[in-house]
């Protein structure tokens, strides 16, 4: 009978090391939304909220080759007194498979506007746009309603961290 108890108390305690560094995929967003909240809003003049329903999960790959699916997730921000396209920012994070419906935060990258996310041959593809600023005529920069970049970056996942691997930008016409 004593085997049997420590054995089970055994079993308890690593399920609960294991979950206590990973965990179902809707508990690791909410702690990721729960954690950038906290972040944006360090500053007392900052009031960011989660743009409600504004997850979108991009992809479940295995984007590291090491044979678990890997989940992709963007999600929306905004402030609170006036959310619109010059206020919103967006993340698109990488929580890593660790074993079946179980993940870790990986890696986040933020971006500004409504861009698009993708995944593509184990690459993370981030379309957004970006200001155009002139340092030598500053009245030939953007105004900050209406930016004129198109950016183009690429992500791979690399050991701890989601490393740029690749960057275009082209001028809006």
């Amino acid at each position: 009978m004593k085997t049997i108890k420590l054995a089970l108390i055994a079993l308890s305690l690593i399920s609960f090391s294991t979950s206590a560094f990973s965990g179902s995929i809707n508990y690791e967003i909410k702690k990721e939304i729960k954690k950038t909240l906290k972040s944006l809003n360090s500053d007392p003049q900052d009031d960011y909220q989660y743009i409600n329903n504004y997850k979108k999960v991009i992809a479940k790959r295995d984007l590291n080759r090491d044979g678990r699916k890997d989940v992709v997730v963007e999600l929306g921000y905004c402030e609170k007194t006036a959310c619109h396209k010059t206020t919103r920012f967006y993340s698109v994070v990488v929580f890593k498979g660790i074993k079946k419906n179980n993940y870790r935060y990986f890696d986040k990258v933020g971006y500004s506007f409504d861009g698009k996310v993708k995944v593509k041959k184990g690459k993370i593809i981030v379309s957004d746009l970006d200001y155009y600023t002139d340092n030598n005529d500053p009245m030939k920069s953007d105004p900050s309603c209406c930016p004129s970049l198109k950016t183009k970056t690429i992500y791979k996942m690399k050991k701890k961290k989601l490393v740029k691997i690749g960057k275009h930008v082209t001028r809006k016409k």
